[in-house]
C-alpha cells in the first residue's frame, strides 16, 4: 500500500453518496428494493408450493414426459392446485 488513489476513491464515494440523495438515486434505491422483494417473494412462493404440492409436481412431470400434457399447461394446473389449497 502506497497511499495512492485514496483521495480519488474518497471523492468518488462522496459523489456516489450525493447521487444517492437525488431523486434519481432514491428512485434507483426503491427499484432495487422492489427487485429484491420480488426475488424473495418468488423464492418463498416456490418453496411453499413445492412443499404443499409435493407428489403432484412429480406426477405432472411424469405426464409431461409422457407427452400427455405440455409443460405450460402442467404449470398452470399446479398453480391452480396450489391456489385452491390456500
Amino acid at each position: 500500500v502506497r497511499n495512492e488513489g485514496i483521495d480519488d476513491l474518497v471523492a468518488k464515494i462522496d459523489e456516489h453518496r450525493a447521487w444517492q440523495a437525488t431523486p434519481a438515486g432514491q428512485d434507483r434505491w426503491a427499484q432495487k428494493q422492489r427487485e429484491q422483494l420480488h426475488g424473495s417473494l418468488r423464492e418463498a412462493l416456490v418453496d411453499a408450493a413445492t412443499q404443499e404440492l409435493g407428489a403432484a409436481i412429480d406426477e405432472a412431470a411424469a405426464r409431461v414426459a409422457r407427452r400427455e400434457v405440455d409443460p405450460y399447461t402442467a404449470s398452470e394446473q399446479l398453480v391452480a392446485a396450489f391456489r385452491a389449497r390456500q
